[in-house]
């Protein structure tokens, strides 16, 4: 082996060699590669949003589940409807199937009727005009279910209805057909009926009283009703 070939050896060796700071010689590999950080960093992130984003929705499409099952369940529970009865029925009508009693807004729904019990006060002339100027009349009670609705409903105060009569004549309702006895009794003298929580009494027509008006419902006449 000549001179030339230890020269190249020892040269190669110096590259591989390094000087530090005290003086000793350090050996110098090749530089380890660079490893992607940044490149991690970014997956991390972008499955982390779709995460968020899938439970986002489905969140949302579990609250419209809900919501619209609630929305179908109270527009078809009840067979009666109720509203709080205002100062006077705004004519707006209520919405509705055809078997659910379709009443003016502050109106109350039972059995194919629709009732208003006032809040205020009057006498027995000025309740039927009232009742009349929105197609009613003083309530009129078919049967004995509806005088306990209309007493549940009324509670402690008294209400006058569509029974009146003249000196010594028989009960008639506002629509002329003349009271069953079997239906119920009226108690006292008056001319005008009322009905209380617990029966029907009369008083003098010109006595102040709370009063309930009744008429079909919108998907029902008046003949429907008599036929009943």
């Amino acid at each position: 082996m000549g001179p030339g070939t230890g020269t190249a050896e020892s040269k190669e060796r110096l590259q591989e060699l390094r000087v530090e700071g005290n003086g000793h010689l350090e050996t110098v590999g090749e530089p380890e590669p660079r490893r992607n950080y940044r490149r991690c960093n970014y997956d991390k992130k972008c499955t982390t949003v779709l995460a968020v984003a899938l439970a986002v929705v489905s969140l949302g499409l579990i609250i419209t589940v809900v919501l619209a099952m609630l929305q179908f369940m109270s527009s078809s529970d009840g067979r009666a409807t109720s509203a709080v009865p205002s100062q006077g029925p705004l004519l707006v009508p209520s919405l509705g199937l055809p078997s659910v009693p379709c009443c003016l807004q502050g109106w109350v729904g039972y059995r194919r009727k629709c009732y208003y019990f006032s809040e205020e006060e009057n006498n027995w002339d000025s309740g039927q005009h009232f009742c009349s100027s929105f197609n009613a009349s003083l309530a009129v009670i078919d049967t004995q279910e509806e005088k306990d609705f209309m007493m549940h409903y009324a509670g402690l105060v008294e209400h006058w209805i569509g029974l009146r009569r003249d000196a010594g004549q028989p009960w008639k309702w506002v629509n002329g057909i003349i009271l069953s006895q079997q239906l119920f009794e009226v108690r006292a003298e008056g001319n005008c009926a009322y009905l209380s929580d617990v029966f029907v009494s009369s008083s003098r027509c010109y006595s102040l009283r709370n009063w309930i008006c009744s008429k079909p419902d919108g998907h029902t006449t008046e003949e429907e009703l008599v036929g009943m």
